[in-house]
């Protein structure tokens, strides 16, 4: 496989290089498996206390670890536009209205990853996105060397938090337009049972005008 030289030295130094903020990872929710390198570890206080992947609105940043194959790095900040022609802007993004996951992650061990796979696991509703009501990671990513990374187990897979308050679908502490876009589109009224509990501020299994309010109360802005 041929790589760019100027990828595989960002890729090198991005550890020690980058400065992100703490992850939003949860500690006990941390852990991604793919069946041919093992465990990747999404929150590993290396070198610094609470360094791992950061979930932002629109991006992940930050770097993963599997013990087998070395570190991960799923980009420095984006949104990514992941130019052939230029191995500097790979990088993973979040789409904003459906939580997909699209753009490539690389290792210098194993090459690139790649997180847009709607066209073969979408069918399925197994490809790659950010769950924003139950703020974790679900579907697969795909490595070519590696084969499919699984962020959809039901109990060891990757997610947001602790803390999550209500209406923060990324866990970034920020309740703003992103978090208002994907409010609109769990508002079903009362008595309506939902599935985006995230939503649910009153705790009524619900999400409606009652939980609107409780949002504009909480809403911070971008």
């Amino acid at each position: 496989m041929k790589v760019a030289t100027g990828l595989v030295i960002i890729a090198g130094v991005a550890v020690v290089g980058m400065g992100f903020a703490p992850s939003n990872i949860d500690p006990a929710r941390k852990f991604g498996w793919c069946e041919n390198i093992g465990w990747s570890n999404w929150r590993h206080d290396a070198p610094n206390p609470d360094d791992g992947v950061v979930v932002a609105p629109t991006h992940l940043a930050g770097m993963l670890w599997a013990e087998n194959v070395g570190w991960i790095n799923l980009g420095d900040g984006g949104p990514y536009e992941n130019n052939p022609l230029d191995s500097s802007t790979f990088g993973v993004n979040v789409d904003p209205a459906s939580g997909d996951l699209f753009g490539k992650a690389w290792g210098e061990n194993i090459g690139w990853i790649n997180f847009d796979t709607r066209a073969t696991q979408g069918p399925h509703d197994q490809h790659a996105r950010l769950d924003f009501c139950d703020n974790r990671l679900r579907g697969y990513a795909w490595g070519e060397n590696i084969g499919w990374i699984n962020l959809d187990h039901a109990v060891h897979f990757v997610g947001l938090g602790p803390d999550c308050q209500a209406g923060d679908v990324s866990c970034d502490g920020v309740i703003a337009l992103s978090d208002y876009a994907r409010f609109q589109s769990a508002v079903a009224g009362p008595d309506v049972a939902t599935d985006c509990p995230i939503f649910d501020f009153d705790g009524d299994l619900d999400v409606d005008l009652a939980d609107f309010g409780s949002f504009q109360t909480a809403f911070t802005g971008d």
